[in-house]
């Protein structure tokens, strides 16, 4: 089960870009592009998805493809809202397994660009994309994007490698990579959010 849940905790961060940008960043940060799947429980005045209905769009998307199985789908929900009442929420703090995926999808975006993770962060919280941030030190974003990457796919097969993942799972994963990180330098705080 844990293996399960830490693989959707990847696919969550790597494959919801703008949702992972509200768990690295200080204030709720999403995507300007939103599907009605994303935006299912969220005000209907905002642009700002809850987390809850990305999170259960993003599974609902891995059972309609095939990635898991519904009966994957509800345990995982369910290992959720059993952390939630253990420990106040899942991926909370500075060790849960999303916070750390979100972290090294910044450290790495950080890492390339020459800037610390809290200027990072800074940034996107002032309205700037990474690629903006990028762009004005001399980087390109697309630099950025392959930087980050590269560290996932590096941690997906030391997931691999340790026995976390199957090569099918990782296979999967690595797929969805390349649009993650672009969504992350891409994406841009709403105001109000």
């Amino acid at each position: 089960m844990k293996k399960l849940i830490a693989t959707v905790s990847i696919i969550t961060a790597l494959g919801g870009g703008a949702f992972a940008l509200n768990s690295v960043l200080p204030a709720g940060a999403t995507s300007n592009v939103l599907t009605q799947a994303d935006t299912q429980g969220a005000d209907p005045s905002s642009d700002c998805p809850a987390p809850r209905a990305k999170f259960k769009g993003v599974l609902d998307k891995l059972v309609a493809n095939g990635t898991i199985t519904q009966e994957q789908e509800d345990a995982i929900i369910q290992a959720f809202k059993d952390a939630k009442d253990s420990n106040g929420g899942p991926g909370k703090g500075r060790g849960g397994p999303r916070m750390k995926v979100l972290e090294g999808l910044a450290e790495a975006a950080a890492a390339k660009i020459g800037v610390t993770v809290d200027e990072l962060k800074a940034a996107v919280q002032s309205g700037q994309s990474v690629a903006d941030l990028a762009t004005a030190h001399g980087v390109a974003p697309a630099d950025v994007e392959s930087a980050i990457v590269e560290a996932a796919t590096a941690k997906i097969d030391q997931a691999v490698k340790d026995g976390k993942l199957t090569q099918t799972m990782a296979d999967k994963l690595k797929a969805h990579v390349p649009d993650a990180a672009h969504r992350f330098v891409t994406h841009i705080k709403p105001e109000g959010c």
